[in-house]
């Protein structure tokens, strides 16, 4: 440290410590809990989505198994469909970012938001694989039905 008419000069580890600290003291932490909940919430919302939308066509699936169709091709069939879903989520969510980042820098000056291109590829990877595990567990269900019991109800 040292000392020029009343001006103090640190070293740029001791400033970045000291702004960390500051940081932290001023609710970093919280942010940082919020993100991990509303990311677990995303979570949750895309698996429920996917999955009771495979559930409710079940009856229809099955009627694919009934008529030949291959169990691999139910399963290609429904996983393209969770997949382009989950595009089609990331998309829309990733359009609202572009949207709301600059007014949220008009309405608040003091904050900066910076999106990264691995952030965002962390999130669509997250994004699909919740979409493609959540639509197995009803797929798996359909291809063991009985083709018979396809056209009971």
């Amino acid at each position: 440290q040292s000392e020029i008419d009343k001006v103090t000069a640190l070293p740029q580890d001791i400033f970045v410590r000291n702004d960390w600290d500051t940081a932290m003291q001023m609710g970093v932490e919280i942010i940082g809990l919020m993100t991990i909940i509303g990311g677990a919430l995303a979570v949750l919302l895309t698996g429920f989505t996917i999955y009771s939308s495979t559930v409710r066509r079940e009856s229809e699936l099955a009627v694919l198994k009934a008529l030949g169709f291959r169990n691999r091709s139910i399963y290609a069939s429904v996983m393209l469909q969770a997949g382009v879903h989950a595009v089609l989520g990331f998309l829309f969510a990733y359009g609202l970012v572009l949207v709301f980042i600059p007014l949220i820098t008009y309405f608040v000056p003091q904050v900066t938001l910076h999106i990264t291109g691995s952030a965002l590829l962390r999130v669509f990877s997250v994004a699909l694989s919740v979409a493609l595990l959540a639509c197995l567990l009803p797929v798996r269900r359909i291809v063991g039905i009985d083709p018979v019991l396809a056209f009971r109800s």
